[in-house]
């Protein structure tokens, strides 16, 4: 399997204009780095989801439980982008030719 990694900088949400370098490597992880300050974070896309235009990282929690270790708003003008770039990091479904089922005579 080979493993592309994309980057891209995406403005947050807020009054500041903070901007954030997001790598996204096709195994699932995505790592975060703020160049201003030098904070870095990192994830498996499958302990992310988005609600809105907020990325939140639950660290594999389930909907059900309201916990959040962080959460990062994406600015209005990048969520489209952001959200295609985050849908290249969903494993595409495995097809596979299902066996051909056996017919028993019936006596």
């Amino acid at each position: 399997m080979q493993i592309s990694v994309i980057e891209k900088t995406f403005k947050l949400a807020g009054d500041d204009g903070l901007k954030a370098q997001f790598t996204f490597i096709t195994s699932g992880t995505v790592h975060i780095w703020f160049q201003e300050t030098g904070l870095q974070m990192e994830a498996h896309h499958n302990h992310l989801r988005m609600q809105n235009n907020t990325l939140i990282y639950t660290d594999g929690l389930n909907h059900g439980q309201h916990r959040a270790l962080w959460a990062l708003t994406v600015h209005d003008e990048d969520i489209t982008e952001f959200k295609e770039v985050m849908s290249l990091l969903k494993p595409q479904p495995h097809r596979k030719n299902m066996p051909k089922r056996k017919h028993w005579a019936v006596a």
